[in-house]
């Protein structure tokens, strides 16, 4: 689901629900492991919290957010607060390509620009292949083995 992000979601929920989108769905017990919150980009500490307790993962899509001028996702914040981040490339209205190793690559660039810190991600340690999917393989995983057990044997 997307959530945070651009400025208009966050003004759209306060005038309609009085809370930002993040807690709205915090509110009414939507959140939780099996969610994945797409984009995250205009977060702050209490929202960085709320992620991490409910253990949501997140989607992080440069390209798009660069293609739509979304703003940046404060993805090294979510990285030390423990939170899992993956990354996607949204899809064909906000971003003219599904290159996923072009992803890899701007999301280390994008987070070196803002922070004017070239250590800050590295694509041969944050985003590997493996760390940059891992968060939507091991929500399938997880439905998958519901849906297994549900089922019973076949």
């Amino acid at each position: 689901m997307h959530v945070a992000e651009t400025p208009f979601e966050l003004e759209n929920s306060l005038r309609r629900f009085g809370k930002k989108d993040l807690e709205f769905l915090e509110s009414i017990g939507f959140l939780g492991p099996d969610v994945l919150a797409v984009h995250c980009v205009h977060l702050d500490a209490r929202d960085l919290r709320i992620l991490k307790a409910l253990d949501v993962k997140v989607s992080h899509n440069p390209t798009s957010n660069m293609h739509l001028s979304s703003g940046v996702a404060p993805v090294p914040a979510m990285l030390v607060a423990g939170i899992a981040v993956g990354l996607a490339s949204d899809g064909p209205a906000s971003n003219n390509t599904h290159n996923m190793i072009q992803a890899m690559k701007l999301a280390a660039l994008l987070h070196k620009v803002v922070t004017r810190d070239p250590t800050i991600i590295t694509p041969s340690g944050c985003w590997s292949w493996r760390r940059s999917t891992e968060p939507g393989r091991s929500g399938w995983r997880r439905r998958l083995a519901r849906w297994s057990r549900a089922s019973g044997p076949t």
